[in-house]
């Protein structure tokens, strides 16, 4: 006598059977992923390749002009241009220390320098549009822009102990630290698009585990040298991608439980609620980078005989209070200081602080100013703005 299967093991059949075809599916999927996508199913296997692409004559021209230990800096008496996203292009002037330059700027008599990232250097506007043209014009406060694109904050420090000698009339500097900044504190490379090399991977100096990593001056003194150091700062990165290979679905499985994935798509869920970095300001590995930065700062200019402040800013609407998290951990953990600041954003209009409404883009003329107003707002409340 046969005995029917009975609904219950058919059902369980019928899961099964789902189960193992979906499962095949997704392999496949991603099978195909690596032949039609590369770049997309192994993202550092992708920059590996770029780095391994680097032509030797352009690479000599670009390590020429390498600054250590910030490995990148604006030149002296030079011309750049910075563009909006919404298309237009502005000149940015910078003197002979490598400045950007404003109406009425003198590096003899400015008394505040400011040290931070593209936020600080005014990427997307006019030089008499940056924070440092706002503080001057609107506050009569004489500062020196100092700020580079792509800067961590430990880039902007080391910018710091490099330039202060030329301001002899300094008395204050501002360590500008916009939200987003605190990733950068782990983070030992950048994609960036260079016009004389093409897309190029540079390498920055970082934190990691609980120390700050210079770049050795042997990484830029031949291609096979920098090759080698990047592929090893690639893949030891905070932030590095995951490859994803077969079983492509344990691999997906292991991607989507790291830290990094975690963080970034954490960010993206929360920016919904205005709270985009907040995670970011609680990890403990980013927390902790960022205050030993930023105690190395205070160190240095304590030595220095400069009074230091380290102001943090919004980079748009989407989150205007997470800092306040690292900020209380950091006065717990090392004492209270009040030249520790986020900038105060009551009355801010943020459908005119980005280029775009929507909170894409660096800050228009408008959302710099609302940083300058900030700036000058903590700086004067400790008269540290004019002699």
């Amino acid at each position: 006598m046969t005995t029917k299967p009975t609904p219950r093991f058919m059902w369980l059949a019928a899961v099964a059977l789902i189960s193992v075809v979906s499962l095949a599916a997704i392999e496949v999927a991603f099978l195909l992923g690596q032949v039609l996508l590369p770049d997309v199913v192994n993202p550092r296997r992708a920059i590996a390749r770029a780095i391994a692409k680097v032509d030797p004559a352009k690479f000599d021209r670009f390590s020429a002009a390498v600054v250590p230990p910030m490995m990148w800096d604006h030149l002296p008496n030079s011309t750049g241009t910075t563009k909006s996203c919404l298309g237009s292009v502005f000149a940015s002037h910078y003197d002979i220390n490598g400045t950007r330059i404003y109406a009425g700027y003198d590096p003899a008599s400015a008394e505040v320098l400011l040290v931070g990232d593209s936020y600080t250097h005014g990427d997307e506007v006019a030089d008499d549009e940056t924070v440092a043209a706002h503080l001057f014009a609107k506050h009569g406060i004489r500062a020196a822009n100092l700020g580079v694109p792509a800067y961590s904050p430990l880039q902007a420090v080391l910018k710091a102990k490099q330039s202060l000698g030329n301001f002899p009339q300094a008395r204050t500097i501002v360590l500008g630290i916009m939200y987003e900044n605190i990733r950068r504190t782990v983070n030992s490379y950048v994609i960036a698009i260079n016009p004389d090399v093409g897309g190029i991977f540079l390498i920055r100096p970082y934190v990691h585990a609980d120390s700050i990593t210079l770049i050795p001056d042997s990484a830029y003194e031949g291609l096979d040298g920098f090759q080698n150091y990047a592929l090893r700062s690639l893949n030891a990165d905070f932030w590095r991608p995951e490859d994803l290979e077969f079983p492509f679905t344990m691999s997906l499985l292991r991607a989507l439980g790291s830290t990094s994935f975690r963080l970034r798509w954490g960010a993206r869920a929360l920016k919904f609620f205005n709270r985009q970095y907040e995670l970011d300001f609680y990890d403990p590995t980013q927390r902790d980078a960022l205050s030993l930065v930023v105690q190395e700062f205070l160190s240095w200019a304590k030595q220095s005989n400069i009074t230091p402040h380290v102001i943090l800013f919004p980079q748009n609407k989407y989150d205007v209070q997470s800092s306040d998290a690292w900020i209380g951990h950091f006065q717990q953990r090392y004492g209270r200081n009040d030249r520790i600041r986020s900038i105060p954003t009551k009355g801010i209009d943020w459908s005119r602080f980005n280029q775009r409404p929507n909170g894409d883009c660096h800050p228009s003329s408008y959302g710099y100013s609302m940083i300058a107003s900030g700036y000058a707002a903590i700086i004067d409340g400790f008269g540290d703005g004019r002699r």
